[in-house]
């Protein structure tokens, strides 16, 4: 063999070892791309499961606040609206109650029930929120239309089944601000988990075992 064919030969057994050193490159540039693309997938299905996840009793609690909604504000406030616009009120002598009542049991009620809509999309502080406004203007409409009663009650005789009216519809309505204290509830607690997962998060970052800044 010639020198000329040695360093031919040569020339090419290199050229082949670099071709080889470059397919293998690749190769783990390609493995180390999809070990990124299932880390990073695991990672969103894991935020995902951490937004999703709420424990059971959160839907009882959620569908508990329609009770005194809809004993409360649908039905007796229904009634008292109907009574209202329909000028059957102020037939009594006790009652003086406008029309501003009637609207605001009426915009309570949408009130209230967008707070239970943001709740079911988890927006637990507007939905508190909104439930604090719901409820007190509520509570206003209610009050406005009790204290004539009350004061009627207290300055003349009426008939025993009229002595305790007030107190009668106090049982009725004032159950609207039990919707407001499970908002409170619902926003403490997820205040609450979302606080000690952020910590357990923390820990588990800090307790993570530190990559070496050599590469092998």
């Amino acid at each position: 063999m010639t020198k000329k064919e040695r360093l031919k030969k040569q020339a090419e057994k290199q050229r082949e070892m670099i071709k080889q050193e470059e397919k293998k490159e690749e190769s783990l540039k390609e493995k180390n791309k999809k070990s990124r693309a299932v880390e990073k997938y695991s990672k969103s299905k894991e935020s995902l499961k951490k937004k999703s996840d709420e424990p059971k009793y959160y839907l009882l609690l959620k569908l508990l606040e329609l009770v005194p909604y809809g004993y409360s504000v649908i039905f007796w406030g229904g009634v008292l609206v109907i009574a209202i616009l329909g000028d059957m009120i102020n037939d009594y002598e006790f009652s003086e109650v406008s029309d501003i009542t009637a609207v605001c049991i009426i915009v309570s009620a949408v009130i209230l029930a967008l707070a239970f809509v943001f709740q079911l999309f988890k927006k637990y502080l507007i939905g508190f929120v909104a439930s604090l406004v719901g409820a007190a203007v509520y509570f206003s409409a209610i009050r406005d239309f009790i204290r004539p009663i009350t004061n009627y009650l207290q300055e003349k005789a009426v008939d025993p089944e009229l002595i305790e009216m007030d107190k009668l519809w106090m049982k009725r309505c004032y159950p609207v601000w039990v919707f407001a204290a499970l908002s409170f509830v619902l926003l403490c607690d997820k205040t609450v988990r979302y606080i000690i997962r952020k910590k357990k998060e923390k820990e588990k970052k800090d307790n993570a075992p530190v990559k070496s800044i050599i590469s092998d």
